[in-house]
């Protein structure tokens, strides 16, 4: 690779890939850069899992739907409490 072959970095923002090109001396290296590149694709972006694995999740769901369950029957056994006395009054 001559001088006149290569690129100026200075006109490209200062991300890893160019700071790592622009510290490259040969094209040998470019092989080598390229590698880092590849493994950060292969991981996983956003937000991390709360479950360990699917059976773990469906049995949270399944506590959750049993819990949620739970309090709607208490609460509708509350209001069926709350109409019985609001009759009795009105007599």
């Amino acid at each position: 690779m001559s001088d006149n072959n290569k690129i100026n970095f200075e006109e490209f923002k200062q991300t890893k890939i160019i700071k790592k090109l622009s510290k490259s001396k040969s094209i040998e290296n470019m092989t080598v850069i390229d590698k880092p590149i590849e493994e950060e694709k292969n991981k996983k972006r956003g937000r991390k899992t709360k479950y360990a694995n699917d059976e773990e999740r469906k049995e949270a769901r399944r506590k959750q739907q049993k819990e949620y369950r739970l309090r709607k029957r208490n609460e509708f056994n509350e209001l069926k409490k709350l109409k019985m006395n609001s009759s009795n009054e009105w007599r």
